[in-house]
């Protein structure tokens, strides 16, 4: 029987997920429960429909096994209709639900009807009303839904050994301890002793909310605290000193920079995954007892016995000044997570226990009074929908990846909380390893190739080119980038046109060759902080393609050109798409992408407008008002020469399609000046 292949159809949800990012602890386990059931050797098929109740996430396919999106009217019709014929399409043998509510009305019927048994997955005891949007969608009703969920059950997956014991007593049958987990990163224990505290939750909730007020009530003023996970935006503004970080896609990297995990709840809730993360990067824990329910706390962490954690900061004094005591705590909760609470060793367990379970209660029916309470959506949802669009399993959103999609879309939910600005997930523009969401308070660029660097540089070149009299940009209104994230920066609004779609060619020319000589007159002392310009070199596919070749090789020949460089402040990316003019002639161009800047040759910036419009048979307007403005001596081959170079750039992998076909235009014009075939770099 163990070697017999089991189809599982997992049910859930929650507006714990960002795409097939992670936010809470019933999302982490759903997928990584799931995840490691259908990777490993247990010959587990997974398949879910989810309901995903967050309006800041999307639908994706990056995800380890099949999901398919429900919608509210899927996931609330009182005659289950859809959820019916997609639970019969699956043909599962195990129906896993986690939603107390969806159960009573819908689960029992939904096994019967699929002919498999159901199993009801207890995240914690649901003994008073429902406080938060966070986690599983329906309400609790003083335990009389979860009471009746129980009893419908074939078998009840349980996290801690009280939880099991409440399911017992409440008449449930087979029972399965399945604790929550966490993945074993390389870490070194005891973590950074020069690092923040940590604290990682969804502070959405409540609860969390609630432990995060507490602790910044106790810890000591001069303490740096970072915190991870998503926060309503008011939090800033009540707890002005705790440094709020909002969602990361990589946890790991971000808590490994810390020095002590703690978790300062006052009830206890099933299992926190904020605690068993805190173990699984090797740090010290400290944590109420009723944070810590369900876990073994000898020798993993220190325990806060007192009201309101009032002894934390003797706790966190002692660990300071005993460095071999953190060490001992980070390496004891690593390596427990390592041999008992790794999901791989969990979904052994699970694979098992679903293996055990058969349909012994089909045909129950729910009493009247629990399929009264749990047939309407909770208030909040009622109140604050979640996305009411259907959404096709095969849909991709428009991004980088998987991993990337989320750090965007946790960057953007971590600006929205800070700026107290709003960013919804449509992507007004996707280059260049940044997206840009724009509404009309604020503009949001989100850097997720280089970040950090590459949002340093564009602050720098913004704060450089503020300076310079003749153009406007906008002004940077926020920023944020730690270990573990993308990095933003927000910045004024700014409108205008874009200089690409004007009809007038000559007059773009003049324009762009003017805006070029302005930014190259300004003076040293304006830009000694900005770094140096730089592009990435990677090889070049030339197979079948002898113009690449040709340009490799004289890019070879012609390599004394560098000494002819001179040095300035310049853009990097200059052209029509990236300066907007408003509907005044008289106004001054408004440049707004600094990405590319540095400290280099001012050719470079000569040379990015040629390839850029070679083509439109201008370049004597642009070379003329340029030289109008920034009168210096220019030689046009060396310009050639930071063409070719520009253009060597353009044609690697993953550039814009648009990129690629200009730089392909302008190639046999600079190769023919640099071979003295052709002079078409001349004034005219």
């Amino acid at each position: 029987m163990s070697d017999r292949l089991l189809r599982l159809l997992v049910i859930t949800a929650t507006d714990g997920f960002v795409r097939s990012l992670s936010l809470n602890g019933p999302a982490v386990r759903a997928l990584e429960l799931n995840r490691h059931l259908a990777e490993g050797k247990h010959r587990v098929e997974v398949s879910m429909l989810l309901y995903d109740i967050n309006r800041d996430s999307a639908p994706t396919d990056s995800w380890p096994f099949p999901v398919h999106y429900l919608t509210h009217e899927d996931y609330y019709d009182p005659k289950h209709g859809q959820l019916k014929r997609l639970v019969r399409k699956a043909q599962p043998h195990v129906l896993v639900i986690s939603d107390s509510s969806l159960l009573v009305r819908s689960g029992r019927q939904l096994a019967d009807a699929a002919g498999c048994a159901l199993v009801y997955e207890m995240h914690a005891q649901e003994r008073v009303p429902a406080l938060s949007s966070v986690g599983a969608a329906g309400g609790m009703h003083d335990g009389v839904v979860q009471g009746e969920a129980l009893r419908l059950a074939d078998a009840v997956v349980a996290f801690t050994g009280d939880d099991a014991q409440h399911a017992i007593d409440a008449g449930a049958g087979q029972v399965m301890h399945l604790p929550c987990g966490a993945v074993p990163r390389r870490a070194a224990a005891g973590g950074n002793p020069r690092g923040p505290v940590v604290v990682a939750a969804d502070f959405t909730q409540a609860s969390n909310a609630q432990a995060l007020a507490t602790l910044n009530s106790c810890l000591p003023e001069d303490m740096p605290v970072a915190v991870y996970g998503r926060y309503p935006a008011p939090m800033r503004t009540l707890l002005p000193r705790l440094t709020l970080h909002g969602p990361v896609p990589n946890l790991p990297a971000a808590l490994a920079q810390g020095s002590v995990g703690i978790a300062a709840h006052s009830e206890p809730s099933g299992m926190r995954a904020q605690i068993l993360s805190y173990m699984a990067a090797g740090l010290p824990v400290i944590a109420t007892r009723q944070a810590a329910t369900g876990l073994e706390t000898t020798g993993a962490m220190l325990i806060s016995d007192e009201p309101d954690m009032a002894d934390l900061p003797e706790l966190l004094a002692r660990l300071r000044k005993d460095p071999e005591l953190c060490r001992a705590l980070g390496l004891h909760g690593h390596r427990r997570i390592e041999q008992m609470l790794s999901w791989a060793r969990i979904a052994e367990r699970a694979a098992s226990a679903y293996r055990s379970v058969r349909p012994e209660r089909a045909g129950l029916k729910a009493s009247a009074g629990a399929r009264m309470l749990s047939a309407r959506p909770p208030g909040w949802l009622t109140l604050h929908p979640g996305p009411g669009r259907a959404r096709p399993a095969g849909h991709v959103a428009a991004g980088p990846d998987a991993m990337g999609d989320a750090a965007v879309d946790c960057a953007r939910m971590g600006a929205s909380c800070r700026l107290g600005v709003h960013f919804p997930p449509q992507v007004s523009s996707f280059e260049g390893g940044r997206a840009t969401f724009t509404v009309p308070r604020a503009a949001l660029t989100v850097f997720f190739r280089w970040p950090r660097q590459t949002a340093e540089r564009t602050i720098e070149g913004l704060q450089t080119a503020a300076s310079c009299g003749h153009i406007t940009v906008p002004r940077v209104t926020g920023r944020a980038d730690f270990p573990g994230s993308a990095s933003w920066v927000s910045l004024t609004p700014v409108s205008g046109t874009p200089l690409s779609d004007i009809g007038d060619a000559a007059a773009v020319a003049r324009l762009l060759g003017s805006t070029a000589g302005y930014l190259h007159r300004l003076p040293e002392e304006m830009w000694a902080g900005v770094p140096r310009l730089s592009r990435s070199r990677m090889s070049l596919e030339t197979a079948r393609r002898p113009d690449r070749l040709r340009l490799l090789s004289v890019l070879r020949r012609s390599g004394h050109h560098r000494n002819g460089c001179g040095m300035s402040f310049v853009h990097g990316n200059l052209h029509g798409a990236t300066v907007l003019v408003g509907p005044d002639p008289a106004s001054r161009p408004v440049v707004t992408d600094f990405s590319s800047c540095g400290v280099g040759c001012p050719d470079e910036d000569l040379a990015v407008l040629y390839v850029h419009h070679a083509a439109d048979g201008h370049w004597g307007e642009i070379w003329s008002a340029y030289q109008e403005v920034c009168d210096r001596a220019v030689d046009l081959t060396h310009v050639a020469w930071h063409g070719a170079h520009y253009v060597r750039w353009a044609l690697q992998d993953d550039q814009p399609a648009h990129l690629v076909e200009k730089a392909t235009t302008a190639l046999p014009g600079l190769l023919g000046y640099l071979t003295d075939d052709a002079a078409l770099l001349d004034r005219t």
